[in-house]
């Protein structure tokens, strides 16, 4: 849950009680991971993936109402500017220690 943790910038408690409280919403399930009997493997129940599925869909929908207002040029250079400034945070995460 470490990885999660630093892919989305919460502390290891903060996942923790995330986890937990989608465990018992039956959205995911841990598990021990047979390699490293110290590590949890967490993944989607059915339901949890359904659930992300729809949210990812209205989701869709709605950037495609909030993006209809920009022209198709508009857009390949929006895509190309976002592009840029995101390999350029990417490039910055991996010099940090």
């Amino acid at each position: 849950m470490n990885v999660i943790g630093k892919k989305v910038l919460l502390t290891s408690a903060s996942i923790t009680a995330a986890v937990n409280r989608l465990e018992s919403r039956k959205l995911l399930r841990r598990t021990s991971d047979p390699k490293d009997g110290r590590s949890r493997i967490v993944e989607l129940t059915g339901s949890g993936r359904r659930l992300i599925e729809q949210a990812f869909q209205k989701h869709e929908q709605d950037m495609e109402e909030t993006m209809a207002v920009l022209k198709s040029a508009e857009r390949v250079e929006l895509v190309r500017l976002l592009k840029k400034v995101g390999m350029w945070a990417a490039a910055r995460l991996d010099d940090k220690p």
